[in-house]
This record gives C-alpha cells, structure tokens and sequence, in this order.
C-alpha cells in the first residue's frame, strides 16, 4: 500500500476508484438497457453481478425452471471465457447462478468496459440461440 500511495498519492486513488465505479455503473446501466439481462445484487465499488433473465431464455410463453437458467447463465460464463479476451466468474445467489465482473485494474479504461460489454452482448446471443 505505501507504494500505490507514494505513486498515486491520495487523490490518485480516490481519482482511480471514482473511475471504476462510474464504469461499473455504466455498465448495469448497458446490461439493463439490453432487456435480457437483470442485476443480482447492488453495484458496490467495481462489481457488477447480473444474470440473463428468464424471459431471454424462454423459447415461448412458458416459464423456465431454475435448471434451465443456471445452465444458461453456466454457458454464458463459459462462452465469454472461451474467446480468452476476458475471464468472468460466476456465482450463485438464492439458488441462481450470476455472472461477477470486476472493474478495478490499475490500467483499465472505458475501451476495456465497451470489450467487456461487447463479449457479453454477443456471448449472450451465442447461448440463447443454442438453447
């Protein structure tokens, strides 16, 4: 810590983390805007935890059973993870499995939160069409 402080002083951390958390606030923003996506928990600092919606998933008017949803949301990881551009990890809250994001490396950018975005949106389309 005395060295980030020495490097960045104070208001270089507090200017870092304010950064962050716009970002990852941007994002909820984005993912909620996209209607297939819901936010599992509160963004707190640079995490962003959210899942595909049940109505995303669904191939008709029927509801989706809870098996179906994790599966999807398992996949959702997996795709994102496999074109080696990010690496997300997920999560299970109340019995659902949710997708984490983590905005705070000490070099990122709004570039690198528009990737993250773009991987999502697309890897989403990806397991709801194989479904």
């Amino acid at each position: 810590l005395w060295f980030v402080m020495r490097m960045y002083g104070a208001s270089g951390i507090r200017a870092h983390i304010r950064e962050h958390v716009r970002q990852a606030k941007w994002l909820e923003e984005q993912l909620l805007a996209d209607g297939r996506f819901e936010i599992m928990a509160p963004v707190v600092f640079g995490l962003v935890v959210f899942c595909l919606k049940s109505s995303a998933i669904a191939k008709s008017d029927m509801d989706v059973d809870l098996e179906a949803i994790n599966k999807a949301n398992t996949d959702l990881v997996a795709q994102c993870n496999a074109g080696g551009r990010l690496f997300m990890l997920s999560t299970r809250l109340k019995g659902v499995v949710a997708v984490r994001i983590a905005i705070g490396s000490t070099f990122g950018a709004q570039k690198h939160v528009d990737l993250v975005l773009d991987v999502i949106k697309e890897s989403a389309t990806k397991v709801i069409a194989d479904l």
